[in-house]
């Protein structure tokens, strides 16, 4: 079975519930749609919303590091889950191998998805969705892989991509950010350095696993 919810939910307001099922080892398939925000209520601030973006709520940028949901219920329940974060304008096969080998896992699976919106207010437009989906990724903000807990100690994380790109490339396709250097752009590259330190803090938490 597969369940279907946004960031809101499953970083936030169910998170609780979230963490119970795959505590329990059901059989079952989570996948989450993320895009940095409540979208359903106009896109306030949620524990996946990156350092420096702007949201209804934080008007002068946000301080405080994303969730990182896949490495800690990877830390939680090692070899009893599967957790994949993917990106499908980046790779579209690295998402299908994600989906398929959920449903084949023996347990509960999560599955995390870079899914930008109207929120994002991405230069030029929603047009250019999989660019930012391959920034994110490429920059290192939004890093894939996937762990399967049923393979071998030693083979069970697989990375899936290499960093080709800034984080300032990223952000300055999104005026989600950009709005913020703007209005105050000392604030602004204060939480800029933030963000590129907790990305490197991100990904090199993900190369020892």
């Amino acid at each position: 079975a597969w369940f279907f919810a946004g960031d809101g939910a499953v970083f936030d307001i169910d998170f609780n519930g979230v963490d119970h099922v795959l505590a329990k080892g059901d059989d079952i398939n989570i996948m989450v749609f993320c895009n940095q925000v409540f979208s359903n209520t106009g896109g306030q601030l949620s524990k996946n919303s990156f350092i420096g973006q702007v949201t209804k709520n934080c008007y002068n940028g946000v301080e405080t590091p994303d969730k990182q949901l896949g490495q800690m219920m990877i830390a939680a329940y090692g070899k009893n889950v599967y957790v994949a974060q993917i990106s499908v304008g980046y790779n579209r096969m690295q998402a299908i191998n994600a989906i398929r080998e959920a449903e084949n896992f023996k347990g509960p699976s999560i599955i995390l998805a870079y899914c930008p919106c109207i929120n994002h207010i991405i230069k030029g437009g929603l047009t250019f969705v999989e660019r930012q989906q391959k920034l994110a990724v490429e920059s290192g903000i939004w890093p894939i892989f996937r762990w399967n807990g049923a393979a071998e100690r030693g083979k069970r994380m697989t990375i899936d991509f290499q960093r080709k790109a800034s984080v300032d490339d990223f952000i300055q396709q999104e005026n989600r950010f950009m709005s913020l250097q703007a209005r105050n752009a000392d604030r602004f590259a204060m939480l800029k350095k933030r963000l590129e330190d907790n990305v490197e803090e991100i990904n090199d938490r993900l190369s020892k696993l």
